[in-house]
């Protein structure tokens, strides 16, 4: 095999990590989205608190 040949290999992998990275990011983001719908934070009357306590949410979602 040539170092041609080896580097797209090792390029096209490097793409299939990436893709597969990016789906799985974004079913994560996708059921976080899901949960905080789910927490109702929409009933909170002041923006500032509505943000604060959704902020407060995806704190604590990444900092598990």
């Amino acid at each position: 095999m040539s170092s041609q040949e080896k580097k797209r290999r090792e390029v096209t992998d490097h793409q299939a990590d990436k893709m597969t990275e990016d789906s799985r990011n974004s079913e994560l983001r996708l059921q976080m989205m899901q949960e905080m719908r789910a927490q109702n934070f929409d009933m909170i009357r002041f923006a500032s608190y509505r943000t604060a306590c959704k902020l407060r949410f995806v704190q604590k979602k990444v900092n598990c």
